[in-house]
């Protein structure tokens, strides 16, 4: 018996829905070549760092170094982060003429910028990115060693899945092939090709249990004691990002975000 028009338009639909999905997760993948290149690279370059536990000691003490606090209130002091950004300002002259700056600030005129106690939310939402991105570059440019770069690297994936809502992506994956499957809406053959793609890039992001990491084949080849070092680094660089994107959080209510890369120039 010919399937009803009703059953047939909610299939196309579904599958318009996860054909979706599945390009969401290639997508992320095809934005994570660019990290996993960068920890491949660091592996065949691994050397031991004897100043490594120093340096892990001096990113917690510092944090404020580089983490984008961005003020609360008038009251508190300037953080680090908006010293930096008005002494940028003050210092280039194009900054202080770009309307674009100006108005995401809220300056009138250029010397406005010395009142400023915090930024405001049409800020921190339309340099979100370039933060971030700061972010990481200012820890890779800081720390330009096998296991932080490893480790950075690493932290970015994680931070990626996390706030670029990728096991949401995931999950919806899966509850539109479960939904064609179980409503028969289309051949199996299709079916088996949805669930290839969908393996094959999980595979390629080297994931396991659906959309969670596997560090040990990330990792693969390197000592267990260069690993407790990768995994040291990479927690320390992930408390540092998810604060500051705590902190655009609050400035924002924005609750998606991906960061690219971090910059390495090592060897």
């Amino acid at each position: 018996m010919a399937i009803e028009l009703g059953k047939c338009m909610a299939c196309y639909g579904v599958r318009l829905e996860l054909e979706q999905r599945i390009n969401d997760l290639s997508s992320f993948r095809k934005m994570m070549q660019r990290p996993m290149d960068y920890i491949k690279d660091a592996k065949t370059r691994f050397y031991d760092d004897e100043t490594f536990e120093q340096k892990i000691e001096f990113m917690q003490e510092q944090s404020k170094y580089y983490i984008a606090l961005m003020g609360e209130a008038a009251s508190r002091e300037d953080t680090e982060f908006l010293r930096d950004l008005k002494q940028q300002y003050k210092n280039t002259p194009a900054m202080q003429r770009n309307k674009f700056i100006n108005k995401a600030l809220e300056l009138q005129i250029p010397t406005d910028i010395d009142k400023m106690r915090t930024v405001n939310a049409g800020y921190a939402s339309a340099f979100l990115l370039p933060i971030m991105m700061g972010v990481s570059e200012k820890i890779a440019f800081d720390f330009n060693t096998p296991e932080f770069i490893i480790g950075l690297n690493s932290s970015i994936i994680d931070f990626n899945l996390k706030n670029g809502k990728i096991e949401e992506i995931y999950q919806q994956t899966l509850d539109a092939l479960q939904f064609i499957e179980i409503n028969q809406c289309y051949h199996d053959a299709y079916i088996d090709k949805w669930k290839e793609r969908i393996n094959n890039i999980l595979n390629l992001l080297y994931m396991k249990n659906g959309v969670e990491m596997d560090w040990d084949r990330v990792y693969d080849g390197l000592s267990e004691e260069r690993k407790q070092k990768v995994i040291k680094a990479r927690t320390n660089c992930s408390v540092i990002l998810l604060n500051s994107w705590n902190e655009i959080r609050i400035k924002t209510g924005e609750d998606k975000m991906f960061i690219i890369n971090a910059y390495t120039s090592l060897g």
